[in-house]
Formats: C-alpha cells, sequence, structure tokens
C-alpha cells in the first residue's frame, strides 16, 4: 500500500498523448451559419427587423431578444447550420462547437456543445442553443453597442469552421 502515492505520482507526470487529428476526406472544409429557430421550427436566417418596437435602433443587422432563462440566468437563443461538417469515420459523436459574443471588443457571454453527426442530406442544424450572457449589468449590453457573435466549429480533422453576425440585443 505504501507503493501507491508513488504509482500515483509517476502516472500524474505523465506528459498527455498527443493526439494527431484524423485525415481530412473532403479538400474543403464545410460552412456554417448563424440563425435562429428550435426544434418546432427548423433552422432560418436572423431576421433583420428595423420595424420592431424592441429592436434599439434603426439597423441593417438584426435584432436578438435577451431573455431570462430557466437556469436563472440571462441568454440569447440562437441556431448553428453546418453543411458538409467532415466527421471521422462512422463517428456517432458530435463535433465540438462554442458560441462567443462580444461587445466593444469585450467577451459578455457565450456556450460550448457538441453539433450531433450529419443527417442524410449532408446538414447538422444545432437549434436552440442557450448563449448564456456573463456581463454582470445586461442592461448596458441593449442598444450602447453592437454585439459581435460567433459560432466555432471543429471538425473532425481538427478544421475550424466559423460564422460572424452583428446583432443588437433588447429585452
Amino acid at each position: 500500500m505504501r507503493w501507491l502515492p508513488l504509482i500515483a505520482l509517476i502516472a500524474a507526470c505523465e506528459p498527455p498523448i498527443d493526439v494527431e487529428p484524423l485525415a481530412c476526406l473532403n479538400e474543403k472544409a464545410g460552412t456554417a451559419t448563424l440563425g435562429e429557430g428550435d426544434l418546432t421550427t427548423g433552422f432560418s436566417a436572423l431576421k433583420i427587423d428595423v420595424d420592431s418596437e424592441d429592436c434599439p435602433i434603426d439597423s441593417e443587422e438584426p435584432c436578438v431578444q435577451i431573455s431570462f432563462g430557466p437556469q436563472g440566468m440571462h441568454m440569447i437563443v440562437v441556431a448553428v447550420q453546418v453543411e458538409h461538417l467532415e466527421m471521422p469515420s462512422g463517428a456517432r459523436v458530435g463535433s465540438p462547437f462554442e458560441i462567443s459574443m462580444t461587445q466593444n471588443n469585450e467577451l459578455v457571454g457565450g456556450t460550448i456543445g457538441e453539433i450531433e453527426p450529419l443527417t442524410e442530406e449532408g446538414i447538422s442544424d444545432f437549434l436552440g442553443i442557450r448563449t448564456i450572457i456573463t456581463h454582470a449589468e445586461v442592461g448596458q449590453l441593449v442598444g450602447e453597442y453592437p454585439t459581435e457573435v460567433q459560432a466555432v466549429v471543429t471538425d473532425g480533422c481538427g478544421r475550424q469552421i466559423e460564422d460572424t453576425r452583428t446583432v443588437w440585443l433588447y429585452q
């Protein structure tokens, strides 16, 4: 039993295994598109709703509503659609994604998760992504500056596929 701490220490000092991504089967990476939607409505592009009374500014960028989520935090809900996402052969696991929100060059929120393998049509939809706002004063995010929302998906051979949209937030 007195060898267990020494064995644990030696095992902890082992360098991490360096795993190389799989070789890409497709020369070009897929494409990612930020939008909105859920399982009921499906994917759609972000709407530019300049006539909305809620939109803080008359702009060519879409407005996205801040909501108060079921887990007690403010958030926005977006969707990501990925076409021709390269997955490892026979994979049944998702590809990692990250959504980040920045305003005035400051990170104000985000989330991480996995996009499931493709459908037969070559499209993966990840709908209703709850992107948590970590900024302390949500009211300061509304109407002062536009917000950059970026989705980054890593495919099965390590390439990053991304889309960035400028939106205005409202409550």
